[in-house]
């Protein structure tokens, strides 16, 4: 809160320039309070290693360290190489992650087909 504020509690026995502070120090504090709230500048399209790492735990793929290494050395997972190091980008990171996974729907169903050809064989 202000400091002309506290010092005063009627508004109106403010003078013209003591309102005019009053006003600067409520701007100021409304800018200070929306840089807060500034959404987080995006994130580059192209990640290294630890960023990639840090994206996909964010996305809810956890992998490791040592599982991106294995996926890049067996070319599982879509990846180039700058000057030596690793470069994944973001977009095909995502895509690579959901041709990956399996709807539970699917895993239901292929349980169910196992288990029935298992009770066939009996």
């Amino acid at each position: 809160m202000s400091k002309i504020l506290k010092m005063t509690t009627n508004y109106t026995a403010l003078n013209v320039h003591e309102k005019i502070d009053l006003l600067l120090e409520q701007i100021e504090a409304i800018k200070g309070l929306l840089e807060k709230n500034q959404p987080p500048t995006a994130s580059p399209q192209t990640l290294n290693l630890e960023n990639a790492i840090a994206f996909m735990a964010n996305e809810g793929y956890p992998l490791s360290k040592s599982s991106f290494y294995k996926l890049t050395s067996t070319s599982g997972i879509p990846f180039r190489r700058f000057g030596g190091k690793l470069m994944f980008d973001r977009d095909e990171l995502l895509q690579w992650c959901k041709s990956k996974s399996i709807k539970d729907d699917a895993r239901i169903n292929v349980i169910r087909n196992l288990a029935m050809i298992a009770n066939k064989k009996r």
